[in-house]
């Protein structure tokens, strides 16, 4: 009896971690994400970057719950007179675009007696306004929680959650921007780079940091990591033997002809500024 319990107990437990796996985060390929992702194209792409009110009446639910982190709740009837006399108020004043951040984006569904009812969908936007006809510019970031639910068969947003806005980047978490992280440890492991750091920099200002890699073995680079400045030796010696070249031709050996120089001044010449023992 001792040993029954026992195996039944094993199958319930087996039996509950084959559900969680089953009816987990659904894969890109699968009809569900795919659906997912076209009506928050249409709701965004479409409806919110161009303002086309029409997306957002047809695809929000008659018992929208909308939640904003800085804006209290709303329904669906105030969140579209907000979206018509605000951000859709004056758009040859002000506009406003959104960004997905695609890989960021996690998709669940939601089933009933094995029938799907509804999905999940969690993940991180960007948004970029353009004032005055100006040159757009970034305005927030945004994590959001939306529950799309199926009313009589059509796909509908019923909840959503949108918070964590973010007025600037944060150099020291940078998921915003960087979003192939995967991609970028794949390629420092195949050409054996130990170390890399990117920086992001916008009209002058540091927007992004983000280092890749280890310092040594198991210890991860923070991204404040300092780095030694490669030799610029080459790139400057080369910009400097342009700047001083003449109209006439010129062979340097082995390589192609370009124009060139026949003047000496205090023993430098173009030729040997364009060696290592040029001395820069």
């Amino acid at each position: 009896m001792t040993n029954y319990k026992t195996i039944q107990k094993s199958l319930i437990a087996v039996l509950c971690l084959t559900s969680t796996f089953l009816f987990g985060q659904v894969q890109e390929k699968s009809e569900v994400y795919k659906t997912i992702i076209s009506k928050d194209s249409l709701l965004f792409n479409v409806g919110f970057n161009t303002c086309d009110i029409s997306q957002f009446e047809n695809l929000l639910s008659n018992n929208l719950e909308f939640l904003h982190d800085k804006d209290g709740i709303s329904d669906k009837k105030e969140f579209l007179s907000n979206l018509k006399n605000g951000l859709c108020g004056s758009p040859d004043k002000y506009q406003s675009r959104r960004e997905l951040i695609k890989s960021s984006t996690e998709i669940y569904p939601l089933y009933k007696n094995d029938t799907i009812y509804g999905a999940i969908q969690n993940g991180t936007h960007r948004f970029y306004e353009t004032i005055g006809g100006k040159k757009e510019s970034f305005a927030s970031s945004a994590k959001f929680s939306n529950v799309w639910l199926l009313e009589s068969g059509q796909w509908k947003l019923s909840k959503s959650l949108s918070f964590d806005h973010q007025a600037s980047f944060d150099i020291s978490n940078a998921t915003s921007i960087f979003d192939n992280d995967k991609e970028i440890q794949k390629w420092l492991k195949s050409n054996n780079v130990p170390t890399l750091g990117i920086g992001i920099i916008n009209s002058g200002k540091l927007q992004q940091v983000k280092v890749f890699g280890e310092l040594d073995k198991g210890k991860t680079a923070p991204y404040n990591t300092i780095f030694n400045v490669a030799s610029l030796a080459k790139p400057v010696t080369a910009m400097v033997a342009l700047k001083r070249i003449r109209p006439t031709k010129y062979v340097f050996p082995s390589v192609v002809a370009v124009s060139t120089f026949v003047e000496k001044q205090d023993d430098r010449t173009e030729r040997r500024d364009a060696t290592p023992g040029g001395g820069l």
